[in-house]
């Protein structure tokens, strides 16, 4: 990891002498630091555009680290795009946070009738489960 970073900050150093810097060898370098400097993601995904770090929070998600999705998806702009707003639910299903998991699965709600299901069980909240578990009938 000590290399790693040293190896960015020449990359970076080694950007700024260039007169052009190529976009794609930039946004990589953002992504490999990224993964060496976790702490620094806000800054790092503000550089990045929304579809960049829409697919490195999915895959985040997908490698179980469902707090480093939800820091990615903080940092986008895109907040209102039914990707945004699945990928946040399952992050924060994921995490346990099952209400707050449900009121975003309520937004996409014809998209996510099982996920409200097994919310609204992990919450306890049986009536709630049945009436999604019932709309997931009535689609087949």
């Amino acid at each position: 990891l000590p290399y790693a970073r040293s190896l960015l900050a020449e990359a970076a150093a080694d950007c700024r002498a260039a007169a052009v810097c190529r976009e794609e060898l930039e946004r990589k370098r953002l992504l490999l630091l990224y993964q060496a400097e976790p702490q620094q993601a806000s800054l790092i995904a503000e550089q990045l555009d929304d579809e960049e770090l829409l697919l490195r929070a999915d895959a985040a998600l997908a490698d179980g680290a469902a707090d480093r999705c939800a820091g990615l998806l903080d940092s986008a702009r895109c907040r209102d795009s039914v990707r945004w707003i699945a990928l946040w639910a399952e992050s924060c299903f994921a995490q346990g946070q099952y209400s707050q998991a449900a009121e975003y699965f309520r937004r996409i709600e014809s998209q996510s009738l099982r996920r409200l299901e097994q919310c609204y069980e992990k919450l306890g909240d049986y009536k709630m489960a049945y009436h999604y578990a019932c709309l997931q009938r009535e689609q087949l």
